[in-house]
């Protein structure tokens, strides 16, 4: 548990957002990257309920799936078993990522790890939302109240192979069809 709050409490420092969090703030990092198409993807959903605890509650997430396809997710533990809840796989949305605890969740902590593929060249961002259903919105463990959550999300610059890792696959392929002409 030490190791997941102080991966957290870096990557607040890494990514900037030490400063500005809030008392209920969702994000996920790195906010930007660039990958190769057919290179995996890997976000990390963060959340930092420092000021008031919470229950928990659900997130939405949000991009392009003809760019991204979706591969898995990994609760990160901060909450009880029973409450972390892997999404449901909608077209374009991962719905229902939750996570909560009976005596309520405070500080910052991992969420879960998203895996995603990158399956074609594009830019995607990636936005987070409060889930409707069927998790709900966030309260607060110390007064049963709804809870107001900023949400961060992240983008994804899918670019293809560059042209001279297709040269160098393309001569590769010659020579090796070059040596078994020979063999034959």
């Amino acid at each position: 548990m030490k190791k997941m709050v102080l991966a957290a409490a870096a990557a607040l420092a890494l990514s900037g957002q030490a400063a500005g969090v809030q008392a209920a703030t969702i994000w996920l990092s790195p906010t930007s990257q660039t990958v190769m198409v057919g290179d995996p993807v890997t976000l990390q959903m963060f959340m930092d309920f420092t000021d008031e605890a919470t229950f928990g509650g659900g997130v939405d997430l949000f991009y392009n799936d003809a760019v991204l396809d979706y591969v898995s997710y990994t609760p990160g533990g901060i909450g009880m078993p029973f409450y972390d809840r892997a999404p449901d796989e909608l077209p374009g949305e991962l719905n229902g990522i939750g996570f909560g605890h009976d005596n309520g969740i405070s500080g910052p902590g991992l969420v879960g790890t998203l895996l995603f593929n990158a399956v074609i060249r594009g830019t995607v961002d990636i936005t987070l939302a409060t889930n409707d259903l069927p998790l709900g919105e966030f309260y607060s463990a110390v007064d049963f109240e709804r809870m107001t959550v900023d949400y961060l999300g992240a983008q994804v610059n899918a670019v293809p192979l560059p042209a001279a890792g297709w040269l160098l696959g393309s001569g590769l392929l010659g020579l090796v069809g070059l040596r078994r002409r020979q063999d034959s």
